[in-house]
């Protein structure tokens, strides 16, 4: 307001123009916000009630207000700092939609398969994605036991999550991976805290924290990116990388499911079966070999006794002749 007072008689307008668009922008920022929430707050419901809208946007203004009086410019301060932190997850989310978006259109076009390969479970199943009416409902209670089972993992997978990666990795690569990868897996999944809880001694170590979580999550990233090529689901890197950011639990259990249910054989055990049956099929070709050269050995003395057989009866047939043109010279 002092910047628009300077501008001598066009001040008092300015500042109330100012104002009201003030206002307006807070009212109508306020009212959108108040629409989503109550949209996700209704399960998706895509006309909510007024009612409830109204509700939001008057807890939402007396949040405000309440920083505001308790904390002054420090919470404001504070609020910004909070709400720039935040809207960083929803930009990794964002681009996460915008990719989902893409490929439904290029199945809406004709373009994509619908029925393409794709993983055992969702990344959302362990959090009950499906409607409020359905969780509750005796009619999917099975499944709503399933998504039980599932979040109870995904929450142990906050802490496990390098052993889910290490039986991954050993369906993919092989035994010798599995001690590796846990061992690795679990320093860097410990450091994560460690490195949070030593910056009241040395300041900025959590900076290091991030780091090796970034790391953590590359080193997910690479494993799924062999599943996927290995159950040939479409994706890609960046993909998975976002994902893995956001919730890596999650990310490991669909692997993991995925791969335990379609592949469960590790690569070793797998040529050594494929080794058996190639000697079971060697074996039976070998046996049938020597079957059918015995075969050929009946088939060739049978002919041969055939043979003397007829050289026998055209030699009776020569002897009768001849001893019948005799007696009819007599």
């Amino acid at each position: 307001f002092d910047m628009m007072m300077s501008y001598g008689d066009l001040g008092n307008f300015l500042s109330g123009f100012s104002m009201i668009s003030l206002i307006l922008y807070f009212v109508t920022s306020s009212d959108s916000g108040s629409l989503v929430i109550d949209c996700l707050a209704s399960n998706g419901h895509p006309h909510p009630p007024p009612l409830q809208r109204v509700l939001w946007a008057l807890l939402e203004g007396l949040t405000a207000t309440a920083l505001l009086v308790a904390g002054g410019t420090k919470a404001l301060n504070a609020l910004q700092a909070v709400s720039i932190a935040s809207g960083l997850i929803y930009t990794i989310l964002m681009c996460v939609a915008c990719v989902a978006l893409w490929r439904a259109l290029k199945v809406a076009a004709g373009e994509g398969d619908m029925l393409a390969s794709s993983f055992q479970i969702e990344i959302l199943d362990p959090f009950f994605a499906d409607p409020i009416m359905e969780i509750f409902s005796s009619v999917h209670w099975k499944r709503t036991v399933v998504k039980g089972k599932l979040f109870f993992m995904a929450l142990l997978n906050v802490f496990i999550a390098p052993y889910s990666v290490a039986k991954s990795c050993r369906l993919l690569y092989g035994s010798q991976c599995f001690i590796p990868v846990f061992l690795g897996l679990s320093v860097l999944l410990a450091l994560i805290p460690t490195l949070h809880g030593l910056n009241t001694v040395a300041e900025g170590t959590w900076s290091l924290a991030w780091v090796v979580y970034f790391f953590f999550c590359f080193c997910i990233m690479i494993v799924r990116v062999k599943a996927r090529d290995k159950l040939r689901i479409s994706g890609s890197a960046l993909e998975d990388y976002c994902v893995t950011l956001v919730c890596y639990p999650s990310v490991v259990l669909q692997m993991l499911v995925t791969l335990e249910t379609n592949v469960n054989v590790t690569p070793e055990k797998r040529v050594y079966a494929v080794n058996g049956k190639h000697g079971q099929v060697n074996g039976a070709l070998q046996t049938s070999a020597s079957d059918l050269d015995f075969e050929n050995e009946q088939l060739d003395k049978l002919s041969n006794n055939l043979a003397k057989r007829l050289q026998d009866i055209s030699g009776d047939g020569g002897s009768k002749s001849s001893s019948s043109s005799g007696y009819s010279e007599e």
